[in-house]
């Protein structure tokens, strides 16, 4: 490694891990701020809390992280044009890649690190999470009830009920729709109940339709006291599906949902499937594209507006990035884009702005 490399290297990995420390730092004190009186009320062990944090820390560190390298890095970059080094080393015949090399790495190399932290360790932190939330209100109750109850099911099964009881086991004011593989509804079960006992869910009361091209077929409805619905959950497995949340799920375990429904033309679940899918990665990767779309304008950054600049140029690439993905990614939702587009887009911009702009400082 060459010594301007060390010296680079040094300067941008101390700045970010302090900046990364403050940013932590000041994450969890306005977050445990803005619960204090909860806090105090409940009178939750000072251990707990401490754990809480802990396993919300990789959550954290993926909101932080990438402004806290891209601050750092063109706070650097901004150094290296004050003490003329910039200068200095281009008329030394040094390319402004060469310059920037090391920056472009270690970003790269930290985008792996947030991808790696999305994919395995928050599902799993998500869990241990929602245990230690639940030594207060949010514990999984027995007598837990869930209010407007719904769920797809593997087997093709779209429910909605008025309520979910898991103490009792009970779905109240139940409507279902059974799909064929083609993706087409072929029955309509209204219920007042589906009652879960031995192993098997059973409608209470039910009507059955049967529809065809979304027509009722003569003769319906049919009247049944209680007849076995085939779905495989348990009330447990559907208590927790429904309080799961799909950017907690691991990439692997995405494309397994998507596999799941793809056979009952779910277009709808299965892109907003994909659109998580996407983001993950194209968020993980945001350290990347938002350092090569500023590295640009970092270069230029005057003699006497170092700190200034750097900083006023994070936050306005850090603000436009996070823009532009909060209102591309919903559009892949509802087949604007296509969910990877949808969700690669600001990547896609910022990344071809920073490569011309790259281009014409050379």
């Amino acid at each position: 490694m060459r010594i301007i490399d060390r010296y680079i290297f040094k300067q941008v990995t101390s700045g970010y891990v302090l900046l990364l420390v403050a940013f932590l730092f000041l994450y969890v004190i306005i977050d445990a701020s803005s619960q204090l009186q909860d806090i105090l009320k409940d009178k939750i062990p000072f251990l707990i809390i401490l754990k809480y944090y802990l396993f919300f820390l990789p959550q954290i560190f993926i909101v932080v992280s990438p402004f806290s390298f891209l601050l750092s890095s063109l706070y650097c970059i901004g150094v290296l044009n004050k003490d003329n080094e910039i200068i200095s080393l281009r008329t030394q015949g040094m390319s402004v890649l060469g310059i920037a090399q090391v920056f472009i790495v270690l970003a790269i190399f930290l985008s792996f690190v947030s991808l790696f932290l999305e994919d395995q360790i928050i599902p799993q932190s998500y869990g241990q999470l929602k245990q230690i939330r639940g030594y207060k209100e949010l514990k999984l109750k027995e007598d837990e009830i869930v209010e407007k109850f719904a769920f797809y099911s593997s087997e093709g099964y779209v429910v909605f009920a008025r309520d979910f009881n898991l103490s009792q086991r009970t779905l109240n004011n139940v409507n279902v729709f059974v799909q064929d593989e083609k993706g087409n509804i072929t029955h309509e079960i209204i219920a007042e109940k589906l009652v879960y006992r031995a192993g098997s869910w059973n409608f209470i009361n039910a009507s059955f339709y049967m529809l065809v091209e979304n027509r009722l077929m003569p003769g319906s409805p049919s009247f049944m006291e209680e007849r076995e619905l085939d779905l495989s959950d348990t009330p447990r497995e559907l208590f927790e599906k429904s309080n799961m949340r799909w950017q907690d799920l691991s990439l692997k375990d995405i494309q397994n949902q998507i596999s799941k429904l793809a056979a009952w033309k779910a277009r709808k679940i299965i892109n907003s499937l994909r659109v998580e899918f996407h983001r993950k990665i194209a968020l993980s990767f945001s350290t990347f594209f938002m350092l090569l779309g500023s590295l640009p304008f970092a270069l230029k950054i005057k003699k006497r507006q170092v700190g200034l600049s750097s900083l006023g140029l994070a936050f306005f690439t850090g603000f436009l990035y996070y823009v532009m993905f909060s209102l591309s990614s919903p559009l892949g939702k509802v087949d604007f884009f296509f969910p990877w587009l949808s969700c690669w887009l600001p990547n896609v911009f910022f990344g071809i702005s920073g490569a011309v702009g790259l281009y014409t400082l050379t």
